[in-house]
């Protein structure tokens, strides 16, 4: 991202939102090697600070990491991308696309950023898996109570991962403080742009769907896949 702007490029963003729990971390990031570089001191630390740790060498090694001042929890997720559509439109104000992606996919990037090329990005798109039509959740990991109908407007599965043209994250970001946080980082977005249209923040939203997949390893050996989620590591 440092390297877009700093060139001018045309950018296509790509942001890969990552929560690892302390089994998650050790799994992901090879927990005997990451001790090995350890202070003792920083051996008698908590599972959460060596993540923290881990998180600040990458930092300082990459410089591919956003900061955003808030508690981390599964549901702050909304509240976390709109910030991080903030920091794109503030930092990289040649931006044409923001796409978001777990830290369990994997993401054909030249096949993605050829595909993103037969677009039009400066209307408002969404691009990813759509689900039409889905039940409000009422129970369960993503009840909703908050949104008051029986139908989710059309949204992009965040498993699979998704794409959003300069445009509709504009929407977003100009929109922010007007915006309740819902739920679900995905089904947010597609409400945000349904409020939006609503209220005549946008004329129109243009919704694409696309080889985003989250079955897993079951579509590694299909070449047309651009994004896959989920459950997948290194």
């Amino acid at each position: 991202m440092a390297d877009a702007a700093r060139h001018n490029a045309t950018a296509t963003i790509l942001f890969v939102v990552a929560h690892p729990n302390c089994e998650e971390f050790e799994i992901d990031f090879g927990w005997d090697d990451w001790e090995s570089t350890m202070t003792p001191a920083a051996n008698d630390s908590t599972c959460e600070e060596d993540a923290h740790n881990f998180m600040r060498l990458e930092q300082k090694r990459w410089q591919d990491l956003i900061e955003i001042p808030m508690k981390d929890a599964y549901k702050k997720l909304p509240e976390k991308m709109a910030q991080a559509y903030h920091w794109v439109l503030n930092n990289i104000p040649n931006t044409k696309w923001v796409g978001k992606a777990d830290d369990d996919a994997y993401v054909r990037v030249k096949n993605l950023e050829r595909y993103l090329h037969k677009h039009n990005p400066e209307i408002p798109m969404v691009i990813g898996e759509i689900v039409h039509e889905s039940i409000v959740q009422q129970d369960g990991k993503w009840a909703e109570p908050d949104y008051q109908y029986e139908f989710y407007p059309d949204w992009p599965r965040g498993s699979s991962g998704y794409v959003l043209s300069r445009p509709a994250v504009q929407c977003i970001v100009e929109n922010s403080e007007l915006l309740h946080r819902y739920q679900g980082e995905d089904t947010n977005v597609g409400i945000w742009l349904d409020e939006a249209q609503q209220n005549g923040h946008l004329k129109d939203i243009a919704y694409v769907g696309s080889s985003f997949g989250y079955e897993g390893f079951s579509l590694c050996k299909n070449s047309s896949f651009l994004i896959i989620g989920h459950n997948l590591s290194p």
